[in-house]
């Protein structure tokens, strides 16, 4: 089986800067505070393009981009190592879910690509698109999918409000709101639009897809 390449160059990144945070520590404690952010953002989505593939180490393949005790990355890293063994030996799930992952990585880094070549805007459209087909996803497996053809993104957002089966509250449902907002704007060129919004859009879906991860 031929693995998707995106994911193990993702895997690999993270084990290395891992490592190139452990041995630029002082005492017991991560000095590049800015990598360590990153490096949580990226494993993020590395558990969200993964998927149940990663499911066995979900909880460990996690650190909330603050903690500094080398400790704290020495538990995920030990479980980046363990997954890289699991690909390197075909011990994951089936072809068709590491295909949907490498689609979400493809997408997403479209997105970052974007951003940091300066089109915050067409970023944004991609952000938005991400976000949208996460919240198809939940309401497919959660069996509120609204009954148009084609619902939009505010139709899924108020599917997944009124659904029981989803812990979805009117908090998350204004914050995704204002998110999808940013994204509209994108999609319109609206001209007040900054990156700093965008950015705003990446990390909020960021977090959006680590909260309702795939089951």
């Amino acid at each position: 089986m031929n693995q998707p390449q995106k994911l193990v160059d993702l895997i690999d990144k993270l084990i290395q800067d891992a490592h190139r945070m452990l041995e630029s520590t002082y005492g017991d404690s991560i000095q590049d505070r800015d990598s360590l952010r990153r490096w949580s953002n990226e494993l993020i989505l590395l558990r969200n393009i993964g998927g149940k593939m990663l499911a066995p180490w979900a909880p460990r393949l996690a650190h909330d981009g603050v903690l500094i005790p080398t400790v704290y990355v020495q538990g995920p890293l030990a479980a980046l190592e363990t997954v890289k063994y699991a690909i390197e030996n075909g011990l994951l799930t089936s072809y068709r879910d590491l295909v949907m992952a490498e689609a979400f990585s493809d997408l997403f880094e479209q997105g970052q690509y974007l951003l940091n070549e300066g089109y915050f805007l067409a970023a944004g459209v991609i952000f938005r698109a991400v976000l949208e087909e996460r919240l198809r996803e939940l309401c497919v497996g959660a069996n509120c999918m609204p009954g148009k053809d084609r619902p939009t993104l505010a139709d899924l957002n108020q599917a997944l409000y009124r659904c029981e089966t989803v812990q979805y509250d009117k908090a998350m449902m204004l914050n995704v709101t204002a998110l999808a907002a940013v994204g509209n704007d994108a999609a319109h060129n609206k001209e007040s639009l900054k990156r700093e919004d965008v950015e705003r859009l990446m990390r909020g879906t960021l977090e959006f897809i680590s909260r309702y991860a795939p089951a």
